[in-house]
Order: structure tokens, then sequence, then C-alpha cells
């Protein structure tokens, strides 16, 4: 007798997750290390197998590049979809130090599905990406809550008699407003003092935003980030940020050169209170005092949204500045990660 319709397509799932969980180990394992010395996870829990695409944009060729260079250095990978699965890898006998990276969407995934026992956190060295941080930096107001009682400077959420930036509490490019007190204000907002970042270039102004790439403690690039302020939108994004090489380079010798230590020991003080992850930082510098102020935390492996249009902008700079394509990014980001966990004792 056949199986009703809901069985077989259900089953149909089951099965585009098994060949692309199959499909990438079978990239990854291409390289395998001479001389195994630690190895790491990469888990897919959730409904998909697939990583979210804002997260990485093409997983396939990011961790084919990213695990070669691992096995190199003799730390071999597995690709695991749903905790049943993450439980058998781990039921393997095995004493290797093991890295857990978790390819969670901290904004809209179902929170329930990424909640890993402690019984078998407790067999990983280090955990990147993890629930717990998610949790935290998925709600705009609760991040500033917890970054800002542990000495991280972040928009007050108490301003008195200041202009007021309004945002939503979770989500992503939704509509901001801004304010001239704090009258009126919606609760359920994100309402913090309004920090003024304009720049002013070749007789425009811009609005701007800072944005770090971080392995952990370790700023793996810093992007600068433009939009205009005719725009009336304080909140700047990759897709704001104007195709001028001139203008962004003058953004960073004005705004990030004569900071850049103090950017790296926001990096370290940040990774000190949400621990090990692949995260974007946007940071505010603020025009009149030129203070440093975290504006939002993410998690994410490869900026595609500023990395492909800025192709032949920005590419001839150094790798701390300049853009990539995923794979020599990716190969990039694998030799930081080791020194960060190297240096940790994760590994």
């Amino acid at each position: 007798m056949p199986k009703p319709l809901k069985y077989w397509v259900l089953g149909k799932i089951a099965d585009k997750h098994a060949l692309y969980v199959k499909r990438m180990n079978s990239l990854i394992s291409e390289i395998s290390p001479k001389k195994e010395r630690a190895r790491v996870i990469i888990l897919a829990l959730g409904e998909n197998a697939r990583p979210d695409p804002g997260k990485i944009s093409n997983p396939e060729k990011f961790f084919h590049s990213f695990c070669n260079v691992l096995a190199r250095c003799g730390i071999s990978s597995v690709y695991v979809h749903g905790m049943d699965n993450l439980e058998r890898e781990l039921s393997k006998q095995n004493l290797l130090p093991t890295v857990l990276i978790n390819l969670v969407q901290e904004l809209y995934g179902e929170y329930v599905e990424y909640e890993i026992p402690d019984r078998l956190l407790l067999k990983f060295s280090a955990e990147f990406d993890s629930f717990s941080t998610a949790k935290i930096i998925r709600d705009k107001k609760k991040a500033n809550l917890v970054l800002s009682s542990q000495g991280i400077a972040m928009p007050s959420l108490d301003p008195e008699n200041e202009k007021i930036f309004s945002n939503v509490r979770v989500g992503s490019k939704e509509p901001v407003t801004t304010y001239g007190s704090s009258r009126s204000l919606d609760s359920k907002r994100y309402n913090t003092k309004f920090i003024d970042t304009q720049f002013d270039y070749d007789s425009k102004t811009y609005y701007t935003c800072i944005r770090l790439i971080c392995i952990g403690s370790i700023i793996v690039q810093i992007y600068a980030r433009a939009s205009d302020v005719d725009k009336g939108n304080p909140s700047v994004h990759n897709a704001d940020t104007p195709l001028d090489k001139d203008l962004l380079d003058r953004i960073y010798k004005e705004l990030v050169v004569p900071k850049i230590q103090q950017f790296r020991l926001l990096a370290q003080n940040i990774e000190s209170v949400l621990g090990p992850g692949f995260y974007v930082h946007d940071i505010l510098v603020e025009k009149e005092t030129g203070e440093l102020y975290l504006s939002e935390v993410g998690f994410k492996f490869y900026d595609q949204s500023y990395s492909s249009p800025m192709m032949g902008v920005t590419d001839d700079r150094d790798l701390l500045t300049g853009v990539m394509d995923i794979e020599t990014y990716a190969a990039y980001a694998a030799s930081v990660f080791v020194t960060y966990c190297a240096g940790k004792g994760f590994i």
C-alpha cells in the first residue's frame, strides 16, 4: 500500500537534506589531514541542512576552501545536520580536541531547534556562534543591556532631552525613525540616543558606519560604509554605500586609521562577553567627540552584499580593508580561525 502524500513529501525533504549533507562532506573531505590533531564539527540545526544565505551566500565554496586550509593544519572537518546526527557523530570514539561551529540564524530561527543539551556541549573544547549568544544579540535592546553592563559603549537607552533613534528590537533593514525628544515613543521599539556619524566629503554629507568582521576577538576585515544624508536614513547598510573609492579611502583614513587600536580593543572586549563566534560588529564614530559606539552585533561568515559590489572599488588594498571572492576570503578566515583557536587553547 503506498504511503500517504504527507509522508511521501516529508521523505523527499529528508532525502534532500541528506543529499546536501553528503555533498558537503564530499567537498570538505577532498583533502584530509595527514596527521589529525583536532577536528571541527559544522552543525546545521533547524529544518534546513543548508545554512541561511544571509550568513554564507555560497556555503559549498566557503567550506570547501575553509576546511581545506584546516586540513593542512591537521584539523579534520565534518558537516552535520540535526541533533540526532550530532549525537551519533559525538558517540564515535575520538579523544581529539573538537570545536563546534553552529550555523545559527539569530534573527529568524526557531530557537528551540538550536538549543544543544549541556551533556553534548561538554564534549567540545569551544562552541562558535552559540545558542546562548544568539539569544542576546537577536534583540537589540537586550544586547545593549548585556554589553553596556560590561563596559562596552553603546548608545544610551535613557537619553535625556536629546535626539532619539528608534529601530525595531528584532530584525534587519527595517525602517528607522528619529525624534526630537523621548515623548510619545513606542516602548516596544529599540529607542536610544541618536549618535551623529555625519562625515563631510566633496560638498556632500554622509552618515557613516564602520563594520568589523571578526573571528572571536580578531578583526579579519574592516569596512567603511556610508549613506548620503539626503536620503534621510541614518541607519547605514551595505546597499547604501556609494561605489566611490576616494570617499571610502577618506573615511578609512580619518575614522579608522587613527583608532585602529581602539577597534581592536573593542573587538576583544565584545568577545570577552559573548564568547567565540564569526561576527559582524557595526560601529558608530561620533562626529563631535570621535567616540566609538557599538551599534549592533550579528553572526556572519562572509559579507557577500558588501564584497560583490565593491570588487574593483576597494580590492587593491591590503587584507584588512580590501574585499575578496568567497574562496579566497574563506582560506584567509581559516588561517585566522586556527590562530585564534590555538591562542585560546581550543586546539
